[in-house]
């Protein structure tokens, strides 16, 4: 018992020494990313949020609200620092760290107790290139709500919970879900429409072992449907109004699709790190994402063996196959909805090398893999893994510079301030980036331009994405940004 105690105690301030290291690391790292107007516009809600204005009366939003998921982290951030854009790296950096910690807690505890399962998933879900760190704009909170409810779910015992913890948990469980689904509604194609699929599932099939998540599964489709209505209480209450009519959730045109699945493939290889366009076919670097194409594959090849094991009536883990079915689900939505249309939008997926990490290694563990020795030899696949990981992390580390990312906004901020230029117009990807720019000193609001298809005539009207409505009737223009 006494020889055990220092091992442990060692573990454990290795993994908080790792764990500190790498969220300075991803502080400093976050900083080479330039802001854009979409985040400075969730900077700007979040400001007005730990301001009083809770449910973002007056505003004009995207497709969800982000009320309270993301919006959480940026008025945090807005109390501490005010408007500036380094409020907006402190909670791209909040946001993405605590999803982090979230997936690591979903690991079992065999793992997370285990040097090199530790790395493994450091090498797999953590260091994110440069793609990964800019599409960070969004969502990434909910994926933090969606590992917080899976790990609520999983620790919950068969049949009827009862205890004081777990009605606590069911209680957390149906208050988490009604919030994400009032703020972001991918959590309904992630968790909700999964667990029913499962529970619907199980029952015709009698999967007795999948029904003991019948109770969580009626607090996720209870609390999906209380978020919805939440939503449409607070809009009716005067809260903030969400867009209807932006036209990215439509089926597109047949002939796109293809186009899609290529993109997608595309900014999938980017987010594994698996990308090999412009890299010579003999090179280190083609080693190093070869690596990680096999990690790409493997973590697919677990997906599908996952799901088909569950159509043939077989046990799997609980945990996999939610992450599972929520990956397929989910990306069969953002293709067929025709969602992935430039690079940035590969934001919706950027949380998969977290779910890869969790599947991969609760397989690890549920097969004792990381405890056997390599075929032949006395060398362990744990002692394998390590010095893979240890290569993969090493590779990873991106230029760290204490330094902000520049951006044109800021010298326009600057020119503006400079000729006492406070109000006026420009386009939405240059107004409320301007604004963060200039520490809130600066205001133009985004317009767009729609020309007459008779006439030629372009005609200015004001931007109602990311706006509040009393921006524009008190607003004394001087300039236009073009």
């Amino acid at each position: 018992m006494n020889k055990k105690i220092p091992r442990l105690s060692f573990l454990k301030f290795f993994t908080l020494l790792l764990f500190v290291g790498y969220g300075f690391y991803l502080g400093v790292v976050f900083l080479s990313v330039p802001i854009d107007s979409d985040f400075a516009s969730l900077l700007l809600e979040g400001f007005d949020v730990q301001r009083g204005n809770i449910f973002l009366s007056g505003w004009s939003l995207t497709q969800a609200s982000f009320l309270f998921t993301e919006i959480p982290f940026f008025a945090l951030s807005a109390f501490l620092l005010g408007i500036r854009p380094l409020a907006v790296t402190a909670a791209l950096w909040m946001s993405f760290f605590a999803c982090f910690i979230a997936a690591w807690f979903l690991l079992p505890k065999p793992i997370r107790s285990s040097v090199s399962g530790l790395l493994l998933f450091f090498c797999i879900a953590g260091f994110p290139n440069f793609y990964q760190l800019e599409i960070q704009r969004g969502h990434m909170a909910v994926y933090l709500v969606y590992f917080v409810l899976l790990f609520l779910i999983a620790r919950l015992p068969a049949g009827k919970p009862n205890g004081v913890w777990n009605r606590l948990s069911l209680f957390l469980i149906f208050i988490l879900m009604m919030l994400s689904a009032a703020s972001d509604p991918f959590i309904l194609v992630l968790l909700t429409v999964p667990s029913f699929f499962v529970l619907l599932f199980a029952y015709f099939r009698n999967q007795t072992h999948q029904l003991q998540f019948f109770f969580p599964g009626l607090l996720l489709t209870g609390g999906s449907a209380a978020g919805i209505v939440l939503s449409r209480l607070i809009q009716y209450f005067g809260g903030g109004r969400i867009a209807s009519n932006s036209g990215i959730t439509q089926f597109p045109p047949l002939a796109e699709l293809p186009g899609g699945v290529l993109r997608f493939i595309e900014y999938l290889t980017r987010v594994f790190r698996a990308n090999l366009e412009g890299v010579k076919i003999i090179s280190l670097q083609t080693f190093f994402s070869g690596l990680r194409i096999l990690i790409f594959i493997f973590g697919l090849y677990l997906i599908g063996r996952t799901i088909a094991r569950v159509l043939r009536n077989q046990k799997v883990d609980w945990v996999s196959l939610m992450l599972s079915l929520g990956t397929v689900f989910l990306c069969g939505f953002l293709v067929v909805g025709g969602f992935f249309l430039y690079p940035l939008t590969g934001r919706y997926i950027a949380w998969l090398p977290m779910a890869w990490a969790i599947i991969i290694l609760r397989e690890f563990q549920i097969v004792g893999f990381l405890d056997k020795n390599l075929p032949l030899t006395r060398v362990s696949y744990s002692m394998l893994f390590f010095f893979i990981a240890v290569v993969l992390i090493a590779h990873s580390f991106l230029p760290l510079s204490l330094s902000r990312s520049a951006t044109a906004e800021d010298l326009l901020a600057r020119c503006l301030l400079d000729h006492n230029l406070d109000e006026g117009y420009a386009g939405f990807w240059v107004a409320n980036h301007t604004v963060v720019s200039s520490h809130n000193r600066v205001h133009p609001r985004a317009i767009y331009f729609y020309t007459d298809k008779r006439s030629g005539i372009s005609y200015p009207f004001e931007y109602h994405w990311f706006a509040r409505k009393v921006w524009f009737p008190e607003l004394d223009a001087r300039y236009v940004v073009i």
